[in-house]
């Protein structure tokens, strides 16, 4: 009898713990920025592994017999795979868009190679005129690539290992450093921004913490310190006005306090109106969703889905929405920033549709759809329309 109470203790006292360890990795941007490197690398990691301690304990919960235990436990683990995990279940229903619209549809292309017929075949399908890419350093498939545009009567651009093609004609550009692209473009609606972003990997910081163990913890920070800067920067060059798209290679999930903290004024679509973990980078054991699409707050997201898988490595979401009036240490070398407007086979991510309903300044309603990535293929399809 006397074990009982003991077992009891032991039960609830690792149960609390553990739950507090999980609180602080989702509520990590509350935690002193020298400790972010924590949760960053335990967010990137396979989160099916975290699971593991709450089956037991939730096991151990009916050996001690302890039925709040167990409630307690099912509940946690509920909120474990919704919110750490984040296994999306879109809570609206889409809207219906009414009226002509102008189709803008935005694939975000990592390369990790040359892009093969899967690639093209897709982009035809979502007859595709904005594809941003990134990593666009092989000199073959630059010539390839580029060629292959130009042919179609595509304008095409490209800096730093960043390169933009688009079907509209474009005002402006301008890059920054090796992480971020902007190009506006016209459309008969009107100018619009559209940016593309590969930001800093955790890769270093975490195979150090593999190879060099407790010691690597140092290598860790710094990587989170240059992710921290980049994010930091680029969502400073961005305005926060209107008609404006972010898509791209963030190598951050959403739930990552860096990511929280800099591009949480955004809207992602796959939060809003996707299905599922969506995941777009794959590697053997498990899969995570660091490429996204997000508008400003005047975006409502219509639909979201993961989408078809091409080569190796990612996939390739799309998404549609509406909007309504109203490197590596590399790429720490200053480059250039895109001010305006305007995705990875070896992954492939989010390709998002957008709408606007009319508006003083656009004449009428427009649609536009935003990035794919990855080089397996994940299609997303994603929709948005602003509240009004």
């Amino acid at each position: 009898m006397a074990d009982k109470p003991v077992s009891r203790f032991i039960f609830w006292f690792l149960s609390l713990a553990y739950g507090a360890f999980l609180a602080a990795m989702y509520f990590g941007e509350y935690l002193p920025e020298k400790y972010w490197w924590i949760p960053n690398l335990v967010l990137i990691s396979p989160l099916w592994v975290l699971l593991i301690p709450l089956i037991l304990l939730l096991v151990m919960g009916f050996r001690v017999n302890s039925i709040k235990g167990v409630y307690f436990h099912s509940f946690v683990i509920i909120l474990f795979v919704y919110f750490l995990m984040d296994f999306r279940i879109p809570l609206k229903t889409p809207e219906r868009l009414y009226g002509d619209t102008l189709t803008l549809r935005v694939i975000t292309v990592n390369m990790e190679g040359i892009p093969g017929k899967a690639f093209y075949g897709y982009a035809d399908r979502m007859d595709a005129n904005v594809i941003l890419f990134q990593e666009f350093y092989d000199d073959v498939a630059k010539g390839i690539i580029a060629q292959h545009f130009l042919e179609s009567g595509w304008e095409f651009i490209s800096n730093n290992g960043l390169a933009l093609a688009t079907k509209f004609p474009v005002i402006d550009t301008d890059f920054h450093e090796h992480y971020l692209i902007g190009a506006r473009v016209a459309t008969d609606g009107g100018d619009l921004m559209i940016y593309g972003v590969h930001l800093e990997t955790p890769r270093e910081g975490v195979e150090s913490l593999i190879h060099r163990g407790i010691i690597g913890r140092y290598d860790m920070q710094g990587t989170t310190d240059v992710q921290l800067y980049e994010s930091a920067t680029a969502s400073t060059l961005i305005p926060r006005s209107k008609n404006i798209i972010v898509a791209g290679d963030f190598n951050l999930p959403a739930n990552n306090p860096i990511y929280r903290k800099y591009w949480g004024h955004l809207q992602n679509a796959f939060l809003v109106m996707g299905k599922g973990f969506g995941h777009s980078k794959f590697t053997r054991w498990y899969g995570v969703r660091i490429d996204h699409i997000l508008t400003d707050p005047a975006w409502t997201v219509l639909k979201a889905e993961p989408g078809p898988q091409a080569t190796t490595g990612r996939c390739l979401p799309w998404s549609k929405s509406g909007l309504r009036p109203e490197r590596r240490r590399a790429r720490r070398e200053k480059g250039n920033l895109a001010t305006h407007f305007s995705c990875r086979p070896a992954r492939m991510s989010l390709s998002t549709r957008i709408l606007k309903t009319p508006t003083p300044g656009w004449p009428w309603p427009r649609t536009c759809t935003a990035p794919l990535c990855s080089s397996r293929i994940t299609a997303a399809v994603t929709s948005w329309r602003a509240a009004g």
